[in-house]
């Protein structure tokens, strides 16, 4: 609903913003506007740019006025065009934003605006962490107004006068050939008599060709059709969605049976439009192709299968059609109007062969008769109907009572049980053809938004899996033309095609190339630039070559997995690498019902009350001064019945009800009792059974209150109090089983150091590590148990955890000193969350964004530096060997089964064909004696099988391998949630149904053409499936083994005197050392360390923050020569231009570094003249200005100036060294 305008003064428009900023000089600069109103869609978008220089006192106030002017003056264009808006979106775009901020559509209300800001904020402080802001450069508001209400129920189905195009065979149509514009009446007149009347053929062939007595009759009962809708003969078309309502109530009224018209298109099987009542007995068919009307006889002949019209599917054979079709009678199998078969006098009949019971005769006869007595049956037992087929093949031998067929296992098992990752067989595959293309494109015109590619030359090459291993000139899968090349030929008006010598360096965009490579460049050019150059040959020979090598790359690749996989064709079967490694490890190594199918909303979510629901109660008691008994009461939840009450108090005979919207059926947020909801259940259903449990609640003579979700949030939003209270509720709830999913341990634990006399710096990198993890860890594989459990306890040590593999929820408070910090945690917003290892949450949640302090001391007491943590149960071990200790235990996940190989024979494959194709290392080679030693080691330590005369240098299989070997482990955690979809519609009716779609958020909509629009959304959480091979556990736990490798690393260097760690990166570790005392020792081996920088000395060290580090070198065998740098910057290409022009350079990285602990950091402001933005909507790609700016940012601890320490979050004022006992 439309919210009342707000007050508008004389300064409503955008351009009278502009005399509305106060303090500080003119911040704010209107560069333009656009509006677009789509009539087809009533769509309304408005798109405003901006300019924000430099930084207003009040930033945030200057945001919500621009936001709310934008809105405002969206929505009065809006109604300036006759459209009632009711629902809202906005995009903010800009050079410093390399993805849009989309704000999605939703219903207008008051607080829009705020959510709008929220979201823009939640951005620049992200960009703020990646040494980015978002000021200073052009930005561009697009808000999005929707008249949902007033859509079409579906696109205008207009006829009008017939062509004499044939559309399909005669007999799936009765063709309406008219010479006026009543096409649909005579349609409609045609299929209604075809189905009412029970003519011969010739007789109705007679009846539609006005021959012997039929002469001018159906002309005529069309005209009096038309006559009694009150349809006018003069219209020159004649829509569907008007008239056919019309017509179907006027038969209604006038015959006995009920109508429903089901019209259908060209292109899709379901109906582009229905009337009726959903008891009809007697369909209506038309068919509607190019502005014209046909009659329907049957939906089989249409579709040359049999069709269900209350499924609106094709199916093959009535016995198969599904069991939840509503027109499907499961005692006979018969599909259409009528059925199920309904009872007949006081007929009953129980069958000896299937045990079904029969109320009519007719039922009865046709299921013997058809033999599906045989193929269908009753279970005696549990009362089930089931299919003998489905139940004896796949190595079934018939129906168990307890199971179900599972959608998302695709297999029968026990509901409670849990789904299982199914292994994979072969599959033959069907010929296909593969194209390899290249396009080369021109950049010379400029377009709005930067510089337009326009392909100039394209070049193609065909091939299929037949040609590959034999050469067939007849193949009619890749056809004659197996290699294509076509040239625009666009240089008739440019300087290029004159071209006679090598191009400048700059037409090479010779300074967007690496340091290394424009070095390379830089000497070839001296070599050539005099020679001849004609631009259209060097394309042709340059896009050409390319594809010959995509193709030949192609066919390696997929002969190499062939051999690996035993048959699997990755081009065919898999779109990513981590896709193929999956199916491989599923067809060759993955064993029945061994690893589980983890549930996206958790194990402890259906039987136990959401987080939303204990915080609510949580209030209600303290706001009320009653005592409510809870799922964390004693004796857990009061049980009426067969029924779980959320809230109960004894004093009060009351119950109270916290309902979530989407689970219950909110009548607010669902109105219509045909959406289905997560349950599988409509709406309609959910809330008839709701009702059901509270009426025999209230019979008992309870009084019960109910609350929903929406309602909940909305008095949070209003009540100060009540929202601070939901903030510092101790979460208590269900486990989030992706909240323990984190990331590798990263950033610096100081910020510079320089190498002292007899002191050296090394580099180390740990072997494949999650290779390594995969091979040597101990797995959770099946189904855990849950355990509610919401006890105080005093763990501190290992012992006490008697949950040795398991994923727990607790409350955990780390030690006041230790060397370096065990446990994780994350904090922040979804989309700006930090990973830290702090020893205070209170102190890491006051320092969002670090500090740089000299004397910071942490206040707080072990309560508030405790923290609500979700680990696994080999990390909590590890923290409690180091001092941490656990107060209270809420929930455990308790896995029973575990499997100690579950990886090794997939790792042992492919570590094997990574080494064959290293070869052997070069301090070993050649040395007989070492090289069998490494073999034995490889076999002894991890199963991995080396054969001497396969190790040779092949560096396409090596990457093919070590691909292989780090892909697999995180496609078990692809997320089921949060990913964009786009649908492309020129039908407002889907339009309309998404908008009203409750399992869906619509992102953004951009119109492609007047007809055509593009819709962005995602599926919202509580309606996501997990895909079939979902299994986080899996990930999480390689995730924290491997952080646990690290912490032993990094405890062995700050353990041993005169070592200091400098900066640590998931598998890596910078670290100082004395020259003679190394506390790591090197190895070949998987897990094992290895030497970034063996050729060199490194003199400096220095970062600026998480994944940004640089490192001063000197090379060993030149001890004289200048010294070489190293530097990395996340999120920045770090390429000749950025290095030497714009001045991104160790030693000014350095100097950013220095400045940054003097609070005096000036960021450096890099500009990337060349940046791709390919995009959807418009169909292109343009090359436009990317500007980044650097600085440091440390935000996972406190800066000590005075040594460049960065200290915990949680650190006290004490200098002496850990205490070892």
């Amino acid at each position: 609903m439309t919210p009342p305008p707000t007050k508008k003064s004389k300064m409503f428009l955008i351009n009278n913003l502009l005399d509305l900023q106060s303090g500080g000089g003119k911040f704010l600069k209107h560069l333009g506007e656009e509006t677009k109103i789509t009539r087809k869609f009533n769509l309304t978008k408005l798109s405003t740019k901006f300019l924000i220089s430099g930084l207003p006192e009040d930033p945030e106030g200057l945001l919500r006025d621009l936001f709310q002017k934008c809105i405002d003056q969206t929505l009065e264009t809006c109604r300036d065009n006759q459209l009632n808006p009711d629902q809202l979106g906005c995009t903010v775009s800009s050079q410093l934003l390399e993805t849009d901020i989309w704000i999605p559509i939703r219903e207008i209300t008051p607080n829009t605006v705020d959510s709008i800001l929220n979201q823009f904020l939640k951005v620049a402080q992200s960009k703020k962490q990646d040494q980015g802001i978002l000021w200073g450069e052009n930005f561009n508001v697009s808000v999005t107004c929707v008249d949902k209400k007033n859509l079409h129920p579906t696109r205008n189905i207009q006829g009008r006068g017939g062509k004499s195009t044939r559309r399909i065979n005669d007999k799936a149509l009765i063709k309406i050939r008219n010479s006026d514009n009543f096409c649909l009446f005579y349609a409609l007149v045609a299929s209604y008599v075809y189905s009412i009347c029970s003519w011969s053929r010739s007789k109705f062939y007679n009846y539609m060709h006005s021959r012997y007595g039929m002469a001018h009759r159906f002309e005529q009962d069309t005209k009096d059709l038309m006559e009694n809708v009150r349809a006018p003969l003069d219209q020159s078309t004649y829509n569907a969605i008007e008239w056919v309502p019309k017509v179907v109530d006027f038969w209604n009224s006038r015959n006995e049976g009920l109508f429903k018209v089901f019209i259908f298109g060209e292109f899709n099987e379901k109906p582009i439009f229905k009337y009726g009542d959903e008891n009809y007995n007697t369909p209506i068919l038309l068919y509607y192709k190019n502005q014209h009307f046909d009659g329907v006889r049957r939906a089989s002949d249409l579709f040359g299968e049999a069709y269900c019209l209350s499924c609106e599917k094709i199916y093959h054979r009535q016995s198969d059609h599904s069991t939840s079709c509503l027109a499907k009678c499961q005692n006979c199998s018969r599909i259409g109007p009528g059925f199920p078969c309904q009872q007949i006098d006081n007929y009953f009949k129980l069958c000896n062969g299937c045990y079904k019971e029969f109320n009519n005769e007719d039922c009865y006869t046709h299921h013997l008769k058809s033999n599906f007595c045989n193929n269908s049956k009753k279970c005696e037992k549990c009362g089930v109907v089931y299919l003998v087929k489905d139940n004896n093949r796949n190595g079934r031998s018939g129906h168990v009572c307890s199971e179900r067929y599972c959608t998302t296992c695709f297999s029968f098992h026990d509901p409670k049980r849990g789904c299982y990752i199914k292994p994979l067989t072969p599959k033959k595959s069907k010929p296909y053809r593969f194209i390899a293309f290249d396009f080369e494109t021109m950049q010379h015109k400029q377009g709005e938004k930067g510089k337009l590619h326009e392909v100039n030359f394209i070049s193609a090459k065909i091939n299929c899996p037949e040609c590959i291993s034999k050469v067939n000139n007849d193949c009619t899968v890749c056809g004659e033309d197996r290699t294509i090349t076509f040239s625009h030929q666009p240089f008739s008006n440019t300087s290029v095609i004159h071209q006679e010598i090598l191009p400048t360096k700059e037409d090479y965009l010779a300074n967007g190339m690496m340091p290394e490579k424009r070095a390379q460049f830089d000497k070839w050019f001296e070599q050539h630039k005099n020679e001849p150059f004609n631009l259209s040959e060097q394309l042709a020979a340059y896009c050409t070559n390319d594809v010959d090598i995509l193709m030949a790359a192609l066919i390696a690749f997929r002969k190499e997995f062939l051999e690996v996989s035993n048959g699997l064709d990755v081009l065919r079967e898999s779109m990513t690498i981590a896709s193929a490694c999956m199916k491989h490890f599923r067809m060759n190594h993955l064993k029945r019902q061994h690893i589980g199918i983890v549930p996206e909303k958790g194990y402890d979510n259906v039987d136990n009350q959401s987080l939303l629901a204990l915080r609510f109660l949580k209030w209600y008691s303290e706001k009320n001064m009653v005592n409510i008994r809870t799922a964390h009461s004693e004796n857990g939840e009061k049980k009426m019945g067969k029924y779980k009450l959320d809230g109960w108090i004894k004093e009060k005979k009351l119950a109270i009800e916290v309902n979530g919207c989407c689970w219950h059926g909110c009548i607010k947020c669902y109105p219509e009792d045909d959406i289905k909801l997560p349950t599988g259940l409509t709406a309609g259903q959910q809330r008839q059974k709701d009702q059901q449990r509270l009426n025999f609640i209230k019979n008992l003579g309870v009084k019960v209150e109910v609350y929903w979700e929406c309602e909940i949030r909305a008095m949070v939003s209003k009540d100060y109090e009540m929202r601070k209270m939901f903030k510092n509720y101790l979460d208590d709830g269900p486990i989030n089983i992706r909240s323990a999913f984190y990331g590798g341990r990263t950033g610096p634990l100081k910020l510079f150091h320089k190498a002292e006399p007899g002191q050296k710096i090394s580099y180390y990198d740990v072997t494949s590590l999650y290779p390594f993890i995969n091979v040597s860890t101990r797995y959770p594989v099946g189904h855990p148990e849950v355990h509610v459990i919401n006890k105080d306890v005093n763990w501190t040590k290992p012992e006490d955890n008697t949950y040795q593999l398991a994923l727990l929820k607790l409350f955990i408070i780390p030690p006041r000193n230790i060397d370096v910090p065990v446990l994780p945690m994350k904090i922040g917003e979804d989309d700006d969350e930090r990973l830290l290892f702090p020893l205070c949450s209170t102190c890491a949640r006051e320092h969002p964004h670090g500090d740089v302090k000299e004397n910071y001391c942490c206040p707080h007491t072990d309560q508030q530096r405790g923290w609500v943590s979700t680990c696994t149960s080999i990390e909590l071990n590890e923290a409690l060997k180091e001092g941490y200790v656990v107060t209270k235990l809420f929930r455990v996940l308790e896995f029973k089964s575990y499997d100690d190989t579950l990886f090794r024979p997939y790792i042992s494959e492919f570590m094997a064909q990574k080494i064959h194709s290293s070869g052997f290392d070069s301090a070993i080679k050649g040395n007989k004696e070492k090289e069998d030693k490494f073999m034995k080691e490889c076999l002894e330590m991890f199963g991995i099988k080396i054969e001497r005369e396969k190790m040779e240098v092949n560096k396409g299989k090596r990457t093919q391998a070590k691909l292989c070997l780090n892909n697999l482990w995180g496609r078990f955690s692809l997320r089921n949630f949060g990913l964009s979809q786009c649908k492309i519609t020129d039908d407002p009716n889907e339009l309309a149904k998404m908008c009203d779609d409750p399992s869906i958020t619509i992102n953004a909509i951009d119109e492609l053409t007047e007809d055509v629009i593009l819709i962005n959304y995602i599926k919202k959480k509580d309606w996501v499936e997990e895909h079939d091979s979902s299994n986080v556990i899996i990930s999480l736990w390689t995730t924290s083994a491997a952080r646990i490798h690290l912490l032993h690393a990094m405890q062995k260097v700050v353990r041993t005197p005169g070592c200091q760690l400098l900066y640590t990166d998931t598998d890596s570790l910078i670290f100082a050392h004395p020259d003679n005392n190394c506390p790591l020792e090197l190895g070949p081996h998987l897990g094992q360390f290895t030497d970034e920088y063996p050729d060199f000395d490194i003199l400096e060290y220095c970062s600026g923050g998480a994944k940004q580090y640089g490192l001063k070198l000197q090379k060993k065998s030149t001890p004289n020569t200048e010294p070489d740098y190293v530097l990395k910057v996340r999120g920045m290409t770090l390429n000749w231009d950025v290095i030497n022009n714009q001045g991104l350079c160790y030693e000014n990285f350095k100097k950013q570094v220095f400045d940054f602990t003097k609070s005096d950091n000036v960021p450096i402001l890099i500009k990337y003249p060349n940046f791709l933005r390919p995009s959807i909507k418009d169909g292109s790609i343009i090359t436009q200005p990317l500007t980044k700016i650097y600085k440091p940012y440390v935000g996972k601890g406190i800066v000590r100036p005075s040594d460049f320490v960065v200290l915990n979050f949680g650190h006290i004022n004490n200098r002496h060294p850990r205490i070892l006992l």
